[in-house]
């Protein structure tokens, strides 16, 4: 599971480095990572490798140098 949170936390930091991070909300199984912080003795069971987020208003998002060509570039596919 260590890579797993690795790649989330890659994937999290990209998204703030361009400026989006603050407009988005990470929902689905991957929630469950921040779980165990919380809850004592919580194992997440995910499934999944796909990310899921709400973004409330989407018109809101000005990206810096485009969040899609950063995830390619670092090898992640869309």
């Amino acid at each position: 599971m260590i890579e797993n949170e690795q790649q989330l936390k890659k994937i999290l930091e990209i998204m703030n480095t361009e400026g989006i991070l603050n407009d988005v909300i990470l929902i689905g199984s991957w929630c469950l990572l921040f779980y165990k912080n919380i809850f004592e003795n919580f194992e997440p069971l995910i499934r999944t490798t796909d990310l899921d987020f709400y973004v409330p208003d989407a018109k809101k998002i000005k990206e810096k140098n485009g969040l899609i060509n950063t995830l390619r570039v670092e090898n992640y596919d869309l």
